[in-house]
């Protein structure tokens, strides 16, 4: 039988209990057994019945041992118990002690969004977490200002649609109801407002663009000579001008357009999927 001389108390996340856990082996009726010399174990307990794989050991010493630096790094609610090794038997549970989130030094992603978006559609939700330096969520900060940021492949930012700034909430923020116009691979980010708290990763979101609905033909100069061959581009545009990169269809040069007997003009064409919605007609005009 064990005794828990003294108990365990709340305490920060990495922070060692502000006094040793004694613990002293008596016997049957009570007595202190000062001339043993047995191993005991002190594991951590978490909920009733629970036992993790962290745990202590030293051997009595003067009746006593005495855990000193004992520290968790998980936050959570636990009990602590002794075991007298060689015999398996094993106190009662110490009292319930919290282990308390430390400050904030970075906000991870609890919630990725889906890596494939739509353009001008509503994203996936996706949730990032205030945390500690052993990434414990810091539920009790409900100060930190988190912003989602988009860039492009070159670093130039991308606007959102809707509310990309947000203030945490028991150490979360989630995102919802946010799209962008700007189809493309796209890296997003989440940052605070604060210099001493480290941002997310790059997550690579692609964003497709929308069916095509205009035409545009460039590659043509205002003005040439008579025989000098031209190569025009022509691109297919979705709603908010993205080149329309599935685009599957044909396209026809207007006849109508030039009577002139001796001009030449491309034939029609279809779109494959190399041309990723535009294509360059090569000395056809």
């Amino acid at each position: 039988v064990f005794l828990n001389e003294f108990q365990p108390q709340t305490t920060d996340a990495g922070v060692a209990q502000g006094a040793p856990i004694r613990l002293q082996l008596l016997d049957l009726f009570q007595n202190l057994m000062t001339e043993s010399t047995a191993q005991i174990r002190l594991s951590v307990m978490e909920g009733p019945t629970t036992s993790l794989q962290l745990f202590w050991e030293q051997n009595l010493s003067e009746s006593f041992v005495d855990f000193v630096d004992v520290t968790l790094n998980t936050a959570g609610h636990y009990r602590l118990i002794a075991t007298l090794v060689a015999e398996n038997l094993y106190s009662s549970p110490s009292q319930a002690f919290e282990v308390i989130p430390g400050v904030p030094s970075h906000v991870d992603f609890s919630l990725y969004p889906e890596p494939t978006q739509q353009v001008a559609q509503p994203w996936s939700p996706f949730a990032v977490e205030v945390r500690d330096i052993f990434n414990n969520r810091v539920d009790w900060d409900n100060s930190s200002n988190l912003t989602a940021s988009l860039d492009d492949l070159t670093g130039t930012a991308v606007p959102f649609v809707g509310v990309s700034s947000r203030q945490a909430a028991a150490g979360l923020v989630e995102f919802t109801n946010l799209s962008t116009h700007t189809a493309g691979l796209l890296q997003l980010h989440v940052d605070t407002t604060s210099g001493a708290i480290r941002g997310t990763e790059n997550v690579p979101i692609s964003v497709l663009p929308g069916r095509a609905i205009s035409v545009e033909i460039s590659g043509l100069p205002n003005s040439t000579l008579a025989g000098q061959e031209l190569s025009p581009v022509v691109a297919m545009r979705d709603a908010q001008g993205n080149l329309s990169s599935g685009y599957r269809g044909a396209v026809f040069f207007d006849e109508s357009t030039d009577p002139h007997p001796l001009a030449r003009r491309p034939g029609g064409y279809r779109f494959v999927a190399a041309d990723l919605g535009s294509h360059r007609f090569e000395q056809q005009v």
